[in-house]
């Protein structure tokens, strides 16, 4: 999965801003590399891509509303949808 540094940042003071910080402490103790500098973030691909893919449209329609909500992909997935935007430090913008 790729995703720009754009993207990954657009929500300031978030574990996905972070991996660009050059804080050396890793604060918040998610964020692995494999030897090549890779970023591994332990989370089921289909969840993270579909929150992903919400931020990304904001980033591109420039929407930076107070009122934004990250859908999870469908409501059997949901609880586990909102661990993951709780532990991303997006759990403010969970429905």
């Amino acid at each position: 999965m790729y995703a720009t540094q754009e993207t990954l940042t657009y929500i300031p003071n978030t574990i996905l801003a972070s991996i660009f910080t050059n804080d050396d402490t890793n604060q918040f103790n998610l964020i692995e590399r494999d030897n090549n500098g890779k970023i591994f973030l332990d989370f089921p691909p289909t969840l993270f891509k579909h929150a992903l893919e919400q931020i990304r449209r904001w980033k591109n329609r420039a929407n930076r509303s107070a009122d934004q909500q990250i859908k999870p992909p469908s409501w059997n997935v949901k609880k586990e949808f909102d661990e993951m935007l709780a532990s991303l430090g997006l759990g403010k913008y969970r429905q």
